[in-house]
């Protein structure tokens, strides 16, 4: 390099460090000191304003959303939020691409920000940009949980199901006619071998008017269709949904499976990037926000970065706003604790060891055959995060399972890997029973019923203990309710002179017919006025029945000359399902909305 290349990169080296040290990741900032001026970088920018996810989600709770409205009123917020706030940094972007200083440019909504390539001097001016928080490493390799042993499979099965399915009491669901039909799994991996006997027939993707676009997400674009690059996606696969017939490997082995090849194997150099678009994929397959039988129930993830051998700080936050989002928009997300626990304590690999709340992120420990001993490889906690919350959640067989592998067979391996997918696939079995459960109310559900093991309560190396899904379907019936109703608004925010757009559904849970008297009442709250808005209406619900009309149902139009009196307060819309023959309120849900 020329001496004016020197001194023009010592120069950018310094005011990155001084000028815009808050906003460039660490790891980047290493690689642009090492990096030609006019080299490209791989960055993801992102942008300081992000969905606040945890507001939105209190608003679903309480309105009682069902999974459908659930997705498509995240997913369009989300888009919504990017849409608006992007449109300043694409625009610089593109003028910077004239010049070849900026290449490959991608917007993402499933978390605020941009990918791209960009120059140094690129770099510098972007992160300058008011409206960008911090530009990160977008080419750093997403690391897969390697398994600890693989192991020669028995030529024949032996016996009807794998144990581990057994000691997580799936059989008992089966033995209900719960065998996750109707239901989609899927996984971050290394991809999945599409021809194996025991998955071929149930990817969504091999359906009549289901494009392959909708079901397999290579951001490498190896295959059009599935393919695994090491056999690990296969393997994981299996344990969800994995049945030939004759080798019952999968925990819910009707369900249909989709699946992305974001994350690295075999040294194929996947990154941040990459994962991020596959959450964004998983989270709306298809691209329409107004469907929602395309998303998956549950995303298994068997990657994060090491404590002892990545240069990634515990409880590193670059994954959190896209797993929020796109658990909020429906997709339960699972992670492996890590296969590190022979080191001791503070082993989980990150995002793993995430605990901002109990069930964030849904970490999973290995047992060993017999499922009552942790495997020596398994994972310890407490977290790294503040105040080292205990860690994983809960357990399951890891070391010793027999599943799906590349090439058509079947094989050993042992991880806790092998772990989260049978997590994952009891997530599966609980949708079936309950599409409209949220991804906390799965987590709290498999995590409260757990069966304890070693010191009681939860630990660190057990966590809450080894799932149980006959206790986690029995806690289920016995808080659900004969029918629920819900309450939604597209915003919670009306401008007088524009319609306010709600939807409501109703739901039997039951196997027999349900009479009740539905009810929405509009209340001015804080002033003592609720008035009956649509119904009283006695409505009989035939046995599972499930009534959710087409989006948008209803609209309320807002005067434009309405006095500026009304915007002062909140308006609240109730929906109520009332028993007839005692006035016993049911089910109720709520939703809130201002006039602006």
């Amino acid at each position: 390099m020329s001496n004016v290349l020197v001194h023009r990169h010592a120069l950018l080296a310094t005011v990155l460090a001084t000028a815009v040290a808050a906003q460039i990741d660490p790891a980047l900032q290493r690689k642009i000191e090492v990096t030609q001026p006019q080299g490209r970088i791989p960055v993801l920018i992102v942008l300081r304003e992000q969905l606040d996810v945890a507001a939105l989600d209190a608003r679903l709770v309480a309105a009682n959303a069902t999974r459908a409205q659930r997705h498509r009123i995240v997913v369009e917020a989300a888009r919504e939020l990017a849409d608006r706030t992007q449109a300043g940094v694409l625009a610089r972007l593109n003028a910077m691409s004239a010049n070849a200083h900026v290449s490959d440019i991608q917007p993402f909504w499933v978390t605020n920000a941009i990918g791209a390539r960009a120059t140094t001097e690129a770099i510098v001016q972007i992160a300058a940009l008011p409206a960008v928080a911090n530009v990160l490493d977008g080419d750093a390799e997403m690391p897969l949980i390697e398994p600890v042993a693989v192991e020669p499979a028995p030529a024949v099965p032996t016996a009807a199901a794998e144990p581990g399915l057994l000691d997580i009491r799936a059989d008992f669901l089966w033995n209900l006619g719960y065998t996750g039909a109707g239901r989609i799994v899927s996984n971050l991996d290394t991809g999945v071998d599409g021809t194996h006997p025991a998955l071929r027939t149930r990817w969504r993707g091999s359906r009549t008017g289901v494009p392959a676009s909708a079901a397999w997400h290579s951001p490498t674009r190896r295959s059009p269709s599935p393919t695994d690059a090491s056999g690990h996606g296969t393997h994981t696969m299996g344990t969800m949904c994995g049945d030939d017939g004759t080798n019952r490997v999968g925990v819910a082995p009707n369900a249909e499976w989709i699946a992305s090849d974001a994350i690295a194997g075999s040294n194929l150099g996947q990154v941040r990037i990459d994962a991020i678009a596959g959450f964004q994929w998983l989270a709306d397959p298809d691209g329409d926000p107004r469907t929602v039988g395309d998303v998956p129930d549950v995303s298994c993830n068997s990657w994060g970065y090491s404590p002892f051998f990545h240069q990634v700080p515990a409880c590193d936050a670059g994954f959190w706003q896209a797993i929020d989002v796109a658990e909020a928009a429906g997709v339960v997300v699972i992670f492996a604790a890590g296969n590190e626990g022979s080191r001791g304590a503070q082993s989980l690999r990150t995002p793993a060891d995430r605990a901002t709340t109990p069930w964030n992120c849904f970490s999973v420990g290995a047992l060993r055959p017999g499922s009552t001993a942790i495997a020596s490889f398994s994972s310890r906690g407490p977290s790294g995060c503040v105040g080292n919350p205990i860690k994983p959640e809960v357990c399951a067989q890891g070391e010793s399972v027999r599943s799906s592998i590349r090439g058509g067979g079947y094989g050993v391996m042992s991880g806790t890997s092998m772990a989260a997918p049978h997590v994952s696939g009891a997530v599966a079995l609980l949708r079936e029973v309950d599409p409209n459960l949220t991804a906390d109310q799965v987590k709290q559900l498999l995590f409260d019923t757990a069966d304890d093991l070693g010191t009681p309560g939860e630990d660190n190396t057990f966590g809450a203990g080894r799932i149980n899904l006959e206790s986690a379907y029995n806690a289920l019936r016995a808080r659900q309710s004969a029918v629920s109703v819900s309450v939604v608004t597209t915003t919670g925010r009306v401008a007088r002179g524009t319609d306010l757009v709600w939807g409501i559904a109703a739901t039997n849970n039951t196997q027999q017919a349900q009479t009740v008297v539905l009810v929405v009442e509009i209340e001015a709250v804080g002033h003592g006025m609720t008035v009956p808005f649509v119904g009283p209406a006695l409505v009989t619900l035939p046995a599972g029945f499930n009534v959710e009309p087409d989006w948008p149902t209803q609209s309320l139009p807002i005067p434009a000359n309405l006095p500026a009196f009304y915007s002062t307060f909140p308006f609240r819309l109730h929906m109520k399902a009332i028993n007839p023959s005692n006035s016993q309120v049911i089910s109720s849900a709520s939703t809130d909305f201002v006039i602006t």
